[in-house]
């Protein structure tokens, strides 16, 4: 048993068919010896090279149990799962020499609350999309993780809620549902409904046949998910696009290119350096150039201080205005709102603080159509 071919670096939302077109279509990518054909499962169509089981047929040996085949369809499938069981083989034996990283912890589960769902997703709008804190790649940039669990904790106190393992944990599941419904969207024969907030489809050969080969989207037909628009202003631009995927030939190849681009860099330089020429002065504009990209880069960085400690000041005084919020009797998204805004405003938040009764509701009436104005 033994691995032939490996393409790191694809995105876990992209669908396996994806991945082997790919893995097919590049350079140094799978090749197939003619005549000879791999073996793959159900989620796959036949194709030159590539064997699948009959469609609607038991499979699994599990499924046979002492049971005969009665026809060609369930006896070939039979005899495919058996001659295709050294793939499970191969990927348990991985699993056993890494058995030390691999666990499941059953207290790292979490039932959330709608407000906690709303909360959060208010904090990732705020962070992610808007303050930027992730790489082209999707990736979080480091630190993200404790900035949202901060801000959380501001917005509900004494939830208990951490970045790891709560936070990551919906974070990773929000993401995979999203991209099912996504994938089922753009799918020809289905559609969003927008006022019933799910997934339509026209009929139900249509859904029989995405189905058998997309086992998650089992369960998704009519289903209301209307978080589905903020996950998709969340989690648009982190589709899987495979850039970061590269077989072992295509690193070498690269390594190599980038090695003579470092040789040719380093000559270049030498020739420079050697020809018989004054020193050259820094010019003033090369000085003013400096200059302006210091001051730059320190307004930024201010900026992005002060933007942190407004939204991460986990003080006493800050939980108690989340609670007080709370016992107005206003909406969750009002409430959140308002909170991020005047978390912003210090001086409304001293202004909240400094009144009551009617009058703390007018004002608090007054802060909703400022952030309703201000989008």
């Amino acid at each position: 048993m033994k691995f032939i071919f490996v393409l790191p670096g694809w995105e876990g939302s992209a669908s396996d068919s994806r991945v082997l077109r790919d893995a097919i279509n590049r350079q140094n990518g799978l090749k197939i010896p003619k005549g000879y054909y791999y073996l793959v499962d159900g989620g796959y169509t036949n194709g030159e090279g590539f064997l699948a089981p009959y469609k609607g047929v038991a499979y699994h040996l599990s499924e046979w149990g002492r049971n005969v085949p009665r026809n060609h369809e369930k006896y070939f499938n039979m005899k495919h799962a058996s001659a295709r069981n050294v793939i499970e083989r191969c990927f348990g034996l991985l699993k056993i020499r890494c058995s030390d990283q691999v666990y499941s912890d059953k207290s790292s589960r979490r039932t959330w609350s709608k407000f906690e769902e709303d909360a959060l997703l208010n904090v990732l709008e705020e962070l992610l999309v808007k303050g930027g804190n992730r790489f082209d790649n999707g990736t979080v940039r480091p630190g993200t993780w404790k900035e949202i669990e901060k801000a959380l904790n501001v917005l509900i106190p004494n939830s208990g809620i951490r970045a790891s393992p709560h936070i990551k944990n919906k974070y990773r599941m929000l993401k995979k549902q999203y991209s099912i419904v996504f994938d089922m969207v753009n799918t020809s024969g289905f559609s969003w409904n927008d006022v019933k907030k799910c997934v339509q489809v026209d009929n139900d050969e249509a859904w029989l046949t995405y189905t058998q080969n997309i086992k998650d989207a089992k369960g998704w037909r009519n289903k209301p998910f209307p978080m589905y628009e903020r996950l998709a202003n969340i989690f648009g631009k982190d589709r899987a696009t495979g850039k970061g995927a590269e077989a072992p030939a295509d690193m070498v190849e690269n390594m190599n290119l980038e090695a003579e681009e470092e040789t040719d860099d380093f000559r270049s330089v030498n020739q420079n350096l050697s020809l018989p020429r004054g020193r050259r002065k820094r010019s003033r504009s090369d000085d003013d150039g400096m200059k302006e990209i210091a001051s730059t880069f320190k307004t930024m960085f201010e900026h992005s201080i002060e933007q942190m400690r407004l939204m991460v000041q986990g003080t006493t005084n800050d939980k108690e205005l989340a609670t007080e919020l709370k016992s107005m009797g206003l909406s969750v998204d009002d409430q959140l709102d308002v909170l991020a805004f005047m978390l912003k405003k210090p001086e409304y938040v001293a202004t909240f603080k400094s009144i009551d009764g009617e009058i703390r509701g007018a004002f608090v009436t007054r802060v909703l159509r400022e952030v309703r104005s201000s989008r």
